[in-house]
């Protein structure tokens, strides 16, 4: 087998296959009389064990080199560079008899069975904890009777010698062995066999040297039976490789479980420390973990012997290569938690760091199972490569979700629940927190009996059984193969592809109003005799098409995904049976696959679910001061137009253009953040297929048997920290709905990602609450109403732009009106597909802040009223429409709906700009609960008509703000309240807003001014 040259060195001892060693022959004599003395009496053996493990004389051959990953220290090589190397090649045939190697078979099978049995019966079930407590039972192993069946099996696994070997427990200082063992002393001194994994290791290198056996056909006698050496040899060298990996691997899982465990307010700790604790578990975990993916890293190129050199890594087979996939998979699983405890505190670089060094020894392992699995012709997807390339993928969806922005439980920072504040606390307090308390006190205090009761062992086995099964039919709905595949027919899977689904056609419509803006303003210029051109802030003059052209130049998306193709299994990011990585650079306003890549990710075939990284790069230099899409809005407002028809027309289009790049940079966010729950749901639902399978009464018998009662946690437990987590999400919502209101941000939010217990939420509420009250009223709210024409203030129909040099009649001006807006309506008209009828006008439109001539500038918190609403404002009317026909006769009143999407932005008290996107408050990883209130962010309004007013305001927008990216009016034509309506006599519709908001501390007369200016135009007509 070709050795896999990075990150390993050799330097092998000898020069190549079929040239002869320089190692004489009686040296060889030496070494193998050496050898020979392994089979010397009981007390002989033990003494010669006890020896420094450098006086081995059957270690195999490699570089000396040392592997480390994530800065762990590793199992070094077997031999140092230049030691000597036993093998047929070097010695004459014969020297050793069929005895000498029945003998060195006997001593390997002894020290082998010893690590065994230390594996099958002091792991499995400690005899103590047959009759112990049930505190004692749930130690891990360091931690268990003093650390004295962890230590026995490895005095000190930080400092490993160039062979693997630890330090003999013996040759530690007392004060070491006390360290380790706090109760050590003569009368309870350490007892059973010590430094077990070095005699693993001697094991593994004499079962080396006897599968290197000559002739090749001697045999020797096992149990009665002949066996041939070589066999022996082979299959002891693969045994013993995988007792040390698995022994590690259940240590690291020990370390796991208690990290993970959920944490009730024992002594009242605080969240922090229970952080730290969890974190130096982990790390704990991670080095068991590390150590075993080292031991079996090692394998592929320790080298003992042969003409041409023959490594352990040539005899794996599938159960090697799984168990490879298995402890790297639980080596990325202890990162990955490790990494999310830095992000609940903040340290999203600290987590970065971690993911790119794990990422890249993922890389390094993957490359060496390929060539390993390539040279013997087997597959590597189906021995244990797919597990870690689909390690690699959540390293790198989890590094992704913090470049893109996604915090810990799963959310952008824009999203704001449409309840308010009050909603969701009493929710919250009352209801989620309430059930939280409860079933984290009813885990508490639950008698986990199954700790020393076959019995009920297996009644919670069951039970867990069920819980498990709950929560997969949460995530995946009802599938007729007992949940082992999930292919989105229901449940959260089918939510989050609908969502993703729906994600990418907003995507496409922004990128299309983006490109009919542009087209927009194209029309505008062949309307000028003159070209149109800007001067910007910074001096510099540019034409209008040049600038349009520019900015959507310098909004670039870069879009990485990962291609795979997936069989049977839903695993990870569906890396299966081959993967291919590529990055892709899609033109602004090119072909957008997310809605396709999502559908077929689901149904298990070739696809992708990419994220999506923005970045604003101007290449023009004139536009190289304008630094983001942000910056874009205040370039417009400041800009100077030239040679424009109407100043106004050319600014709004500007102003439009600006807010639909915002909106689309967060509607890339949401993309990205749909992505990464897609991400958790996919893992979630392979870790519950994990802890079902595990909750089997069969669990103690399979190989990678772990202690039952330590790994399997109780039903309470379970149900406890879902309702933690649900609680938690709401706590968050919470102070989200504050945030909004307020338009101030909760200085502790982050605090509610560290929590671990119902207190630490409880405590996050009240210190929410209390934040609110310190507040106080920000302001005396007045009333701003506003009148907006959908013809002349928002789709440049204005009297301005239709004559600029005032040479028309009213008449004409309103008849240029009529035309220019029903050219609009037959571009937004939806269509049935079936009979080619028109059965819908969809009109969409943008409001910014920016533009002074629909709002004023000089308030803050500008937001729509109700009817009524808020009570403390009297007079306000709510949201109407009045539309202005031609049309003759009794028309009713026709039905609109007004729709606010996208991204609303406000104003805050220091006169910033802060955008949001509301929605209901909806959960992520969880199902809203049943019966949860939702809130519309559509108005039903039935219509005036010219000004009659008979139509009915509406509430329904009542607490948003007044400037959103995607309004979208409505007029659904198969509504019998709009059967008598001509949509071809339209000629503009109002909207009238009355909204609130609170004067600005520098601004205070100037609105008093507008407001009274604003109501007496309001209510005049």
């Amino acid at each position: 087998m070709r050795p896999f040259e990075h990150p390993f060195e050799h330097s092998f001892a000898y020069k190549g296959a079929g040239q002869s060693r320089a190692v004489p022959a009686l040296y060889v004599a030496v070494i193998i009389l050496v050898l020979l003395g392994l089979v010397l009496p009981a007390a002989a053996q033990a003494k010669a064990l006890g020896q420094p493990p450098a006086t081995s004389n059957t270690d195999m051959t490699s570089s000396g080199a040392e592997m480390s990953a994530l800065g762990f220290s590793a199992v070094g090589e077997f031999v140092a560079t230049n030691s000597v190397n036993l093998a047929p090649a070097g010695r004459s045939e014969g020297l050793l008899a069929r005895q000498d190697y029945q003998n060195l078979h006997d001593q390997a099978r002894l020290l082998l069975g010893i690590g065994q049995g230390f594996r099958l019966v002091d792991l499995q079930l400690p005899p103590s904890c047959t009759g112990a407590t049930i505190g004692d039972c749930q130690k891990n192993y360091a931690d268990f009777n003093n650390g004295r069946i962890f230590y026995r099996f490895c005095a000190d696994f930080a400092q490993l010698d160039v062979n693997g070997r630890c330090r003999r427990f013996d040759d530690l200082s007392p004060a070491e062995q006390k360290e380790r063992i706090p109760d050590l002393s003569p009368q309870l001194p350490l007892e059973g066999e010590k430094d077990i994994r070095n005699k693993l290791i001697l094991a593994r290198e004499i079962y080396g040297f006897l599968s290197l056996a000559e002739p090749a056909g001697v045999t020797i006698e096992v149990d009665g039976q002949p066996r041939p050496v070589r066999e022996l040899g082979r299959s002891g060298v693969l045994t013993a490789t995988r007792e040390l990996a698995t022994i590690h691997m259940i240590f690291g899982n020990e370390f796991m479980v208690d990290a993970l465990d959920y944490r009730f307010a024992s002594g009242d700790p605080r969240a922090d420390q229970i952080i730290a604790e969890e974190i130096r578990q982990l790390e704990a975990a991670l080095e068991q973990y590390n150590l075993a993916v080292d031991v079996l890293a090692h394998a592929f190129n320790a080298d003992f012997g042969g003409p041409g050199g023959v490594q352990i890594g040539d005899f794996f087979g599938k159960r090697e290569f799984e168990l490879f996939g298995l402890v790297s998979e639980r080596m990325v699983a202890a990162i990955g938690e490790i990494a999310d405890r830095f992000r609940q505190q903040g340290q999203d670089q600290k987590a970065l760091d971690l993911y790119a060094k794990a990422f890249a020894s993922q890389y390094v392992q993957v490359m060496a199972l390929a060539t390993s699995a390539a040279e013997q012709d087997q597959n590597l997807a189906e021995n244990g490569g797919w597990e870690i390339l689909t390690n690699m993928g959540k390293l790198r969806g989890r590094a992704q979700a913090i470049h893109d922005g996604v915090n810990p439980f799963g959310f952008v920072d824009e999203y704001v629940p449409l309840q308010t504040y009050a909603e969701l606390r009493n929710l919250t307090r009352n209801d989620f927190l309430r059930d939280s308390t409860e079933d984290e006190d009813r885990a508490a205090n639950a008698q986990r009996e199954f700790d020393q009761n076959r019995t009920a062992l297996n009644r919670e086995l069951q039970n867990l059984n069920l819980t498990y099964n709950s929560q997969l039919l949460e995530l995946c709905g009802a599938t007729t193969d007992n949940f082992q595949t999930c292919d989105a027919t229901g449940g959260l899977m089918r939510q989050n592809f609908h969502n993703l689904d729906a994600a990418s056609l907003r995507i496409l419509q922004v990128k299309k109003r983006i490109t009919n803006l542009g087209e927009q303003m194209r029309i505008e210029q062949e309307r000028n005799a003159k070209t149109v051109e800007l001067t910007l802030a910074n001096g510099e003059k540019m034409a209008l098409l040049e600038y349009e052209k520019g900015v959507i130049g310098a909004y670039r998306t870069t879009e990485a995904y990962v291609e795979s193709t997936s069989d049977e299994t839903y695993f990870g990011n569906e890396l299966r049976t081959t993967a291919s990585f590529k990055i892709g650079f899609p033109e602004f306003g090119g072909g957008f696959e997310t809605s396709l890549s999502a559908a077929v990710g689901y149904r298990h075939s070739s696809g992708k679910v990419s994220s999506i990284t923005t970045v604003w790069d101007p290449a023009s230099e004139k536009l190289g001061a304008i630094s983001s899409v942000q910056a874009l809005q205040n370039a417009v407002l400041q800009a100077d137009i030239n040679n424009a028809n109407s100043e106004a027309t050319i600014r709004n289009l500007l102003l439009q253009q600006s807010e639909l790049l915002i909106e689309l940079d967060i509607a890339f966010r949401e993309w990205n953040r749909l992505v990464d729950e897609h991400r958790q749901l996919k893992e979630r639902y392979q870790n519950l297929l994990n802890l079902r399978a595990q909750a089997q009464a069969d669990v103690a018998s399979s190989y990678f048997s772990n202690p039952a009662f330590r790994l399997l946690r109780d039903h309470t437990t379970v149900e406890a920290a879902r309702s933690h987590g649900l609680a938690a999400q709401f706590a968050y919502l919470t102070a989200k709905a504050l945030e909004s209101e307020f338009l101030v941000r909760f200085p502790s939010l982050n605090n509610i990602f560290k929590a671990r217990t119902a207190d630490d939420i409880d405590n996050f509420l009240n210190e929410l609450e209390a934040f609110r009250i310190a507040i106080g009223s920000p302001g005396e709210l007045n009333r701003f109403p506003y009148r907006i024409s959908l013809a002349k203030d928002l789709l440049g129909l204005s009297d301005e732009n239709l004559d600029p040099t005032g040479a028309l009649s009213p008449s004409q001006r309103s008849q240029l009106r009529l035309e220019g807006f029903q050219r609009i309506i037959q571009q937004n008209a939806i269509t049935d597909t079936t009979s080619g009828q028109v059965i819908a006008i969809e009109l969409p439109f943008t409001t910014s802040l920016l533009d002074r001539r629909l709002f004023t500038p000089n308030i803050w918190n500008n937001r729509i009223a109700g009817v009524g609403l808020p009570p403390e404002v009297p007079g306000t009317q709510g949201i109407a429409v009045n539309l202005l026909t031609r049309q003759f006769g009794d028309i009713g009143t026709p039905e609109i709906q007004l729709t606010q999407g996208g991204h609303a932005t406000f104003r805050t008290s220091q006169g910033l700009f802060v955008e949001y996107v509301p929605e209901n408050a909806k959960l992520s990883g969880y199902p809203v609960p049943t019966g949860f209130e939702s809130k519309t962010k559509t108005a039903t309004i039935l219509s005036s008509v010219n000004g009659n007013g008979r139509g009915t305001p509406s509430s329904a927008l009542f607490n948003r703000s007044v400037a959103a990216s995607n309004w979208v009016l409505r007029i659904d034509l198969r509504s019998p309240l709009n059967s008598k309506l001509d949509i071809a006599q339209l000629e503009d519709i109002e909207i009238n807003m009355d909204t609130t908001g609170i004067a600005l501390a520098n601004n205070v007369q100037a609105a008093q001014v507008d407001a009274a200016n604003l109501q007496a135009a309001f209510d005049g007509e």
